[in-house]
């Protein structure tokens, strides 16, 4: 068993997202690439050249039938929020990888690198409330995080200094019980069926403020997009959502910025 390189995490990636992407349009439902994803396919034709994971997102109704339906030919397994300490879904490979985590996510030991697949929900039409709304959601969010981070147990592996640590979160943030701070953030994003406000937003794992406050005609339709010389599937609305979520997102970050997301995370090839 070997650490991945970026390249190899990235390719991996990509493998699963083709997966995603060929099993939607085969059941037509609808999906965009998201987030980073979605910039690096517009600035770069593909992986912001740091990135190490794939997002995408899916309407509420669309992503729910994905839950219900999406099955992989090639070794990739669905993890929903019944199987998992988060609020989403994320598509993992089990076949080619495995993964070791300081912030737990899942009790399946098989599931290896992944993709995230986030659900976008109804918001109200008034900003204000909104803001309100992302407020009490960024509180279960930190909670949450505390709560998973509570779960992690010392190893001999570790340093002292890093299970000293583990040790003091262990304490301090026992008291969290997940599940209710999983249900009470579900029950928040769900409280508004999709399409009956003119608004949505990403709210089960969202630490972007009150910045991702989104037409639905954004998603009205969607297009095919390139990403590393493919094509995938993004909203018609792309160029907005990149302008809420990053303002200049043609402009290149801090060069110590250019760093990946997964620092709590380790991938493996199995092969």
């Amino acid at each position: 068993m070997r650490v991945m390189t970026l390249k190899e995490i990235q390719s991996v990636s990509l493998d699963i997202l083709q997966d995603v992407h060929d099993f939607c349009v085969s059941h037509n439902i609808n999906y965009s690439l998201a987030y980073g994803t979605l910039l690096g396919a517009v600035r770069h034709k593909g992986f912001i050249p740091w990135d190490d994971d794939i997002d995408i997102y899916m309407t509420r109704p669309e992503y729910e039938r994905f839950c219900r339906e999406y099955r992989s030919e090639n070794g990739n397994v669905l993890v929903n929020v019944d199987d998992s300490y988060i609020c989403f879904a994320r598509v993992c490979d089990t076949e080619r990888t495995f993964c070791e985590t300081i912030l737990p996510w899942t009790g399946n030991k098989s599931a290896g690198l992944w993709i995230d697949v986030f659900p976008l929900d109804a918001v109200n039409d008034d900003k204000m409330v909104f803001s309100a709304l992302m407020d009490n959601i960024h509180d279960l969010y930190v909670k949450q995080l505390k709560g998973r981070g509570a779960l992690v147990r010392p190893k001999l592996k570790y340093s002292l200094k890093r299970n000293l640590i583990q040790l003091a979160k262990s304490t301090l943030y026992s008291f969290v019980d997940l599940k209710k701070a999983n249900d009470e953030l579900l029950q928040l994003a769900c409280r508004l069926p999709y399409g009956s406000t003119k608004h949505c937003s990403q709210l089960v794992c969202s630490d972007n403020g009150d910045k991702e406050f989104l037409p639905i005609e954004l998603f009205d339709s969607y297009i095919d997009m390139e990403f590393e010389g493919r094509m995938f599937k993004a909203a018609k609305g792309w160029e907005k959502i990149l302008e809420l979520n990053y303002s200049n997102y043609m402009q290149l970050p801090p060069e110590e910025n250019r760093v990946p997301h997964s620092d709590h995370t380790i991938f493996y090839s199995k092969k």
